[in-house]
């Protein structure tokens, strides 16, 4: 579901993120090259690399050794590579497809809408810019999503502001007052402190 709603994303930004580091024609052979070298497989990247590379050329075999990892990003949004079970100190790879249980293909725009739905129960109301953000989608795109919720979203004033929550959360009646002197502990990278501004 992620995945998918990530090539949405990737879809409506108009800009493909992986053309700024040299990918533009060969994007579709390499994906192919990921899926076709982990089928049954678990790898290492220098493995994978080499792989790879005996497919489409050697000019595949240094980006994908790569620590930054661009050049497999594409594959993993398409669904040919997931990380596989740590050796050592040293991560493998395995396509996303065969390693996962139960997985299915899934409606890119509709795994996005699913992605602004859950976004919402979890940090509604919220406007399409705090979406935007959260998801990195321009405005305008992160508006049309929210608005292809139709029935399922419903418009609140929140704090002065216009905001969207669930339909459903809507009815919810008002929660008790929390506990004054209740002290509740953050993790370092909670997503309330630096995941979802403001």
């Amino acid at each position: 579901l992620w995945m998918a709603a990530l090539r949405a994303c990737v879809a409506l930004s108009g800009s493909l993120w992986y053309t700024r580091v040299g990918l533009p024609e060969q994007t579709e052979v390499l994906v192919a090259a990921v899926g076709e070298a982990l089928d049954g497989r678990c790898l290492l990247r220098a493995d994978l690399a080499a792989a790879v590379a005996r497919r489409v050329g050697a000019w595949a075999e240094e980006p994908l050794n790569s620590a930054w990892d661009e050049w497999l990003g594409p594959a993993a949004f398409a669904g040919r590579l997931c990380f596989g079970p740590s050796q050592g100190s040293h991560v493998t790879f395995v396509r996303a497809d065969q390693w996962i249980g139960g997985w299915r293909e899934v409606d890119p725009d509709a795994a996005l809408r699913e992605v602004c739905r859950r976004y919402l129960a979890a940090y509604g109301p919220a406007t399409p810019a705090d979406f935007g953000h959260w998801f990195a989608l321009k405005a305008d795109a992160a508006r049309g999503v929210l608005e292809s919720l139709g029935a399922a979203v419903e418009e609140v004033s929140f704090e002065g502001r216009r905001a969207w929550m669930l339909a459903a959360d809507v009815a919810v009646p008002d929660l008790p007052a929390p506990e004054t002197s209740v002290v509740r502990l953050l993790p370092q990278y909670d997503c309330y402190v630096i995941g979802s501004g403001p």
